[in-house]
Parts: C-alpha cells; sequence; structure tokens
C-alpha cells in the first residue's frame, strides 16, 4: 500500500473533536481461488477514521452531559487557576478558561501565551510560582492569572511521585521538584472529579521550600528543554504558521536529534502539559484539589513570537486545552502527554 492508493482525505468532526477519513484502493490485487472463474485480480477498498478526541464539550452542551475523560502523562507539578492566564482581570468578571459544564470558555487562547501585550488587561509576566513557599501564609493566597501553585511532590501520597531514570544528564543534583519538571511524571492524572485512575488526593505544595522555586523552576525547564543560554538551543513554534493551530515546531540546536535541527518535528521536549484547578479568582484554594482541565504550553525561553523572558519567569504559549469537568468513568490511557488523544473510531 503505497500514497498512490489514497482515494480521498476527508476532514471533519467539530472544532474541538476533529477527524480525518483516509479510503484507499487497490485496483489489481491477484486472487488465488478465484483463478479457476477466470479471474485473476480484483479491486479492494477500505477506509478509515481517526480522531483527536478532546473532553472539553461544545459551547451550549446542556448541564449534566458527560464524556470520557483522559489521562495524560509526563504532567508538570504546576496547578494553574480556573483564570484566563493571559489575562490581569482578577475580579467579577474575571474570564475562565473552562466553564462549569467543561466546556472551553474562549476558544481563541489557543495560539496565545504570556507575557502578553494586548486584551483589556494584559498579562505582562511569564509563568512563575504564585506561592514559591506556601507554608509561609496561611491560607494559601488567592489566585493570580498566570501564577501556578506548586504540586506536593511524594507526600502525603504519590500523586506525583519523583521520576525514575532515563533522566536528563543535566539534571544532576537536582531535587524531587526539579526532576519532576526537567523529567517525566510516570503516573497518569486523570481530568475529572470520579475518575478510576486519578490518585485519591493532589495537594498544593505547603511544606518548606525556601526562595528558590522560581529560579529552580527555570533552571529545571531549561535542562527539559535543552536550553544552554543561546538563542536558537531549544526547540520553537514555526514562525510561518503561528498563531493559527495547527501548529509545527522547528527543532533547536540542541534538540537529541541531531538530523532534525531546523527542521519541522512533530513532537517536542518544550511541550508541556499543565493542570487546571477548580479554584477561581475569588476563593483561598484548600488541600486536596480538583483537575478540571489541562493546558499544553510551549515553553520558550527564546520565543520568537512572545516578549523577552523576565528573570526566573517562563513566557509559554497555549497549544490545546483540554477541559473535563464533565467527564467520569475510565479514562482514555496510552496517549503520553498531550491531553488530546488521537484515536482510531472506525472502521
Amino acid at each position: 500500500m503505497t500514497a498512490a492508493n489514497v482515494t480521498s482525505v476527508v476532514f471533519g468532526g467539530t472544532g474541538t473533536n476533529p477527524t480525518v477519513t483516509v479510503k484507499v484502493q487497490i485496483t489489481n490485487l491477484p486472487t488465488f481461488f478465484a483463478r479457476i472463474w477466470g479471474t485473476t485480480s480484483v479491486t479492494v477498498g477500505a477506509s478509515a477514521t481517526a480522531e483527536a478526541y478532546n473532553p472539553s464539550l461544545p459551547a451550549g452542551a446542556p448541564f449534566g452531559t458527560t464524556t470520557t475523560p483522559v489521562a495524560p502523562m509526563c504532567v508538570k507539578p504546576w496547578l494553574l487557576p480556573n483564570i484566563d492566564p493571559t489575562q490581569t482581570n482578577t475580579s467579577p468578571p474575571a474570564n475562565p478558561i473552562f466553564s462549569p459544564t467543561g466546556a472551553i470558555s474562549n476558544p481563541g487562547l489557543v495560539g496565545q501565551g504570556w507575557p502578553n501585550t494586548t486584551g483589556a488587561s494584559p498579562n505582562t509576566n511569564g509563568l512563575f510560582a504564585r506561592c514559591g513557599d506556601c507554608s509561609i501564609v496561611s491560607p494559601i493566597p488567592l489566585p493570580v492569572p498566570g501564577q501556578y501553585y506548586p504540586v506536593a511532590m511524594d507526600n502525603p501520597a504519590p500523586a506525583f511521585p519523583t521520576p525514575a531514570q532515563p533522566l536528563p544528564a543535566c539534571s544532576a543534583g537536582f531535587n524531587s521538584y526539579q526532576l519532576a519538571v526537567a523529567g517525566c511524571v510516570q503516573q497518569t492524572i486523570s481530568c475529572g472529579v470520579n475518575s478510576a485512575i486519578n490518585p485519591s488526593t493532589i495537594n498544593i505544595d505547603v511544606s518548606a521550600y525556601g526562595t528558590t522555586r522560581d529560579a529552580d523552576t527555570v533552571t529545571a525547564s531549561e535542562c527539559l528543554i535543552h536550553y544552554n543560554g543561546a538563542a536558537g538551543d531549544s526547540d520553537s513554534i514555526d514562525p510561518t504558521v503561528t498563531p493559527n493551530p495547527p501548529f509545527e515546531f522547528l527543532a533547536g540546536n540542541q534538540n537529541p536529534v541531531t538530523g532534525a535541527v531546523g527542521k519541522d518535528v512533530l513532537i517536542s521536549d518544550s511541550l508541556a502539559t499543565i493542570p487546571v484547578i477548580n479554584d477561581g479568582s475569588f476563593v483561598n484554594p484548600t488541600n486536596p484539589v480538583t483537575v478540571i482541565g489541562f493546558l499544553q504550553v510551549f515553553l520558550n525561553p527564546q520565543s520568537l513570537v512572545l516578549p523577552a523572558p523576565v528573570a526566573n519567569q517562563i513566557p509559554v504559549t497555549i497549544i490545546n486545552m483540554a477541559g473535563c469537568t464533565n467527564a467520569t468513568g475510565q479514562p482514555i490511557l496510552g496517549n503520553g502527554p498531550s491531553p488530546v488523544a488521537v484515536r482510531l473510531i472506525s472502521p
């Protein structure tokens, strides 16, 4: 079977669940038993449909409608509040990322990021911790757009256990939190409250950490994305297709696959999946927290799209969003770090 056998490619589905149907046909397939009737070849065709499955409900879906959850792995130990991270508005009517039904409140966030210079109240900061050491404040401080709460590592429950080998060589000497940033936490984290696989508790880290959280985050992130301090080291978003999805990524000078440098690649270590928790902008979060969705972002220390980074902050671009307040039951596994599962839905 070759590309010459493809007779049609049809795109369909919805905005959050696009599909592609491919039909193939062979017109000269040799026969064996049919030759006794004089038939030496036949025409055979087949079709299959693949879907990029997003558990987010479409806008306007009735409250109470449910979908199947997803369970990405390699999720980073950051918990974002359910507030538009690209704007600084924290008072009513602050825009949520996901609605109470699990729908994406603003699909236009895909392709945007923070720091941001557009909108009514742009967030001019990058990604950094709301409380680098949450043990010194009580209650846990109110959420701020685009600032994450650190996840408790290994204790009291191993929801985010320290990654095992293999780890990048640049992670030598890292603490458990940094290893979870630079490496891959194998524990799958499912969206939805009633998941059959989710850890029993996911907690904001309220243990003593010190004043180095943001610096530790930047160092570990630079290790993750192979950034050695020079422009072009790490992968980037291809500027010829930005800001419109689907995105393409250009392999940087330090990409582990040397033959890919300067070329478009399908996957990148600069892609990170961040859980979104159900705490809005007007309440202090309390442990345990509930994951209601995921943002998949692209980490940009030398971004071609965003302003230059501020010290100990990371510019990011939103690549995918998956809401799952409504998701229940056994989640979809085996899709790696992406919160949007690619699956075969026919024949």
